[in-house]
Protein backbone atom coordinates (compact mmCIF):
# COMPACT_ATOMS: atom_id res chain seq x y z
CA UNK A 1 0.00 0.00 0.00
CA UNK A 2 1.86 3.40 -0.93
CA UNK A 3 -0.08 6.68 -0.88
CA UNK A 4 1.66 9.75 -2.49
CA UNK A 5 0.56 12.96 -2.42
CA UNK A 6 1.79 16.33 -3.97
CA UNK A 7 1.35 19.55 -1.32
CA UNK A 8 1.03 22.95 -2.41
CA UNK A 9 4.31 24.01 -1.14
CA UNK A 10 6.14 21.99 -3.30
CA UNK A 11 7.11 19.21 -0.92
CA UNK A 12 6.23 15.56 -2.29
CA UNK A 13 5.42 12.92 0.71
CA UNK A 14 5.04 9.80 0.27
CA UNK A 15 3.05 7.53 2.83
CA UNK A 16 4.45 3.85 3.01
CA UNK A 17 4.09 0.43 4.67
CA UNK A 18 7.72 -0.91 5.37
CA UNK A 19 8.17 -4.21 7.24
CA UNK A 20 4.45 -3.56 8.30
CA UNK A 21 5.32 -0.09 9.67
CA UNK A 22 3.65 3.08 8.75
CA UNK A 23 6.64 5.77 7.36
CA UNK A 24 6.24 9.45 6.29
CA UNK A 25 8.57 10.81 3.87
CA UNK A 26 9.05 14.18 2.74
CA UNK A 27 10.98 15.07 -0.51
CA UNK A 28 12.03 18.61 -1.94
CA UNK A 29 13.86 18.02 -4.59
CA UNK A 30 13.95 20.46 -7.25
CA UNK A 31 15.85 19.29 -10.45
CA UNK A 32 13.57 15.97 -11.42
CA UNK A 33 16.74 14.10 -11.99
CA UNK A 34 16.64 11.96 -8.29
CA UNK A 35 14.68 12.13 -5.43
CA UNK A 36 16.01 12.60 -2.15
CA UNK A 37 13.75 11.56 0.50
CA UNK A 38 14.13 11.45 4.43
CA UNK A 39 12.02 10.70 7.20
CA UNK A 40 9.60 13.95 8.07
CA UNK A 41 10.00 16.07 11.30
CA UNK A 42 6.07 16.69 11.06
CA UNK A 43 4.83 14.89 14.22
CA UNK A 44 1.18 15.38 13.00
CA UNK A 45 1.86 13.53 9.77
CA UNK A 46 3.78 10.52 11.06
CA UNK A 47 0.74 10.21 13.86
CA UNK A 48 -1.65 10.44 11.40
CA UNK A 49 -0.78 8.24 9.18
CA UNK A 50 -0.38 5.78 12.03
CA UNK A 51 -3.76 5.78 13.20
CA UNK A 52 -5.08 5.70 9.43
CA UNK A 53 -2.79 2.08 9.25
CA UNK A 54 -3.77 0.57 12.96
CA UNK A 55 -7.40 1.08 13.04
Amino acid sequence: MRYYIRTRITNDILFILHNTQPEVYVCQTTNGDKLELKLTNNTELQSGFANIVNH
